[in-house]
């Protein structure tokens, strides 16, 4: 196939497909999206740059042949604005608005000088401000969202020395990317600020625990497990339930599925309770969780090791209130992705109906994995969380994992819509990324435009309101 788009091979355009890369330095940041979202016979041979590092970018532009402009209205082929020092120097909102209206006015004349079906890219971080998770980068994709096409995100992940403490560490950074063409502004959720995240309470604590992203592989499903089709891996679940959570807590899943969180609870002394929609799924989460807890051997091989105690109840998790659960002081869950498994043609449900499995959840009306309509899911989602908030401890942890979403050719950002739904209840305070490394990366939009493989989930924790 002609590769229309840019002027790297087949072999070189696959690397750049994955939604996030381990980044050494800015050169090469800005080189790889250099060489992928221009094309030497496309006229004009301009790039727009604004930021900090303009020499930098340059230097690497014109040794592609390429021109650079700092002029919004010049027509270009490709555009980046850097804003990530913008936001590290903001210290409260009255700063992040600046930057934004800043930004605003940018997008507002790039939009149309851009050519059409090319690329900007927006670099950008988020900020914690009084133990709560500011995201700023997430305030400028909502802008970004209301006047151009955006298309998807990558994450730019960093090690880095802690400033002053010579530790080492690891940062995230954001780029967002947008595209001009005709599609439809499918803008959802947009009506929320960043100011909502910056007013209220202070959050106890901003855990360090767990680094801001890490690899995690998990083992091959066991028989039983590999029944669900959306399995996600006790190894996550046990990564925030030591952080989290101390000896005998009660740890919750209000979508426990085939009890990942449990087995993690349970496995490291705490006491594990959970609903679950589906009665297979319960069945085979209850049966793990009594073959982890008390092994047939065991009185043969004894392990010496203690568990916690277990209870999930086959029902709609928005029962919780009336089901007699003793007091959460943590949860930690992994909600269906909207509908998405309920899409035709996808890879993997064409594996898994050749293996003769599930491809969705249920059929059940009061699965909320069924629901179309994205607004109506978002309210449906937040209910259960609000339904849990009643029987868990103020001040409290929840952890949920999620990813955005790229649906026929939209971009749904389900993540930062769902935090902002939580947000009368409770408080941000981090975002960790589970990045994804064994899976295939397929070339999609090979030749014709940018479209990434998302093989990363966001990890969102949040406080509960006292």
């Amino acid at each position: 196939m002609e590769n229309r788009f840019n002027n790297l091979t087949s072999k070189e355009w696959l690397p750049f497909q994955k939604s996030w890369s381990i980044v050494e330095s800015d050169e090469s940041l800005f080189r790889d999206n250099l060489r992928f979202f221009t094309l030497s016979s496309l006229e004009p041979h301009l790039v727009f740059y604004s930021g900090p590092h303009r020499v930098q970018f340059q230097t690497i532009a014109e040794s592609l042949q390429l021109s650079v402009t700092d002029d919004c209205q010049t027509s270009t082929q490709f555009a980046m604005i850097d804003i990530r020092q913008d936001i590290q120097n903001c210290r409260g909102y009255e700063d992040i608005r600046v930057v934004c209206d800043k930004f605003l006015n940018q997008i507002k004349q790039l939009s149309t000088s851009i050519i059409d079906r090319r690329f900007i890219c927006v670099l950008a971080q988020n900020l914690y401000i009084d133990n709560k998770l500011v995201p700023v980068a997430w305030g400028l994709g909502k802008i970004l969202a209301t006047i151009i096409s955006l298309k998807d995100e990558k994450l730019l992940c960093k090690e880095r020395l802690t400033a002053g403490a010579g530790l080492s560490g690891k940062s995230v950074e954001y780029a967002l990317y947008a595209r001009r063409d005709d599609a439809p502004r499918h803008v959802t959720e947009h009506d929320w600020s960043l100011e909502a995240f910056i007013k209220g309470e202070i959050a106890d604590r901003n855990n360090n625990e767990i680094p801001s992203w890490f690899v995690l592989k998990p083992p091959p499903r066991k028989k039983g497990e590999v029944l669900h089709p959306a399995k996600y891996p006790e190894s996550l679940a046990e990564m925030f339930i030591k952080a989290f959570s101390t000896d005998e807590s009660n740890i919750m899943d209000p979508m426990s599925g085939t009890g990942s969180t449990q087995m993690a609870a349970v496995g490291l002394r705490r006491n594990a309770y959970g609903t679950e929609l589906s009665p297979l799924f319960t069945g085979i989460a209850n049966k793990r969780l009594s073959e982890l807890c008390n092994p047939a051997q065991g009185g043969l091989f004894p392990t010496g090791k203690e568990f916690g105690t277990f209870k999930i109840i086959q029902a709609d998790a928005r029962q919780i209130p009336e089901l007699g659960f003793p007091e959460i002081s943590y949860a930690c869950t992994s909600p269906p992705y909207w509908d998405m498994l309920n899409m035709k043609g996808a890879e993997n449900q064409a594996r898994r109906i050749e293996q003769g499995l599930q491809t969705n959840y249920s059929t059940d009306v009061n699965d909320i994995g069924n629901i179309a309509d994205y607004s109506r899911f978002l309210t449906e989602l937040t209910d259960v969380y609000l339904k849990m908030f009643q029987v868990m401890r103020p001040g409290s942890y929840f952890t949920f994992v999620v990813k955005n979403i790229k649906k026929l050719g939209l971009a749904y950002p389900f993540a930062w819509d769902l935090t902002y739904r939580l947000l009368e209840s409770s408080i941000p305070i981090a975002e960790h990324f589970w990045l994804q490394d064994d899976l295939s990366i397929a070339p999609y939009g090979y030749g014709n435009t940018w479209v990434s493989n998302t093989f990363h989930q966001y990890c969102i924790t949040v406080q509960l309101k006292t």
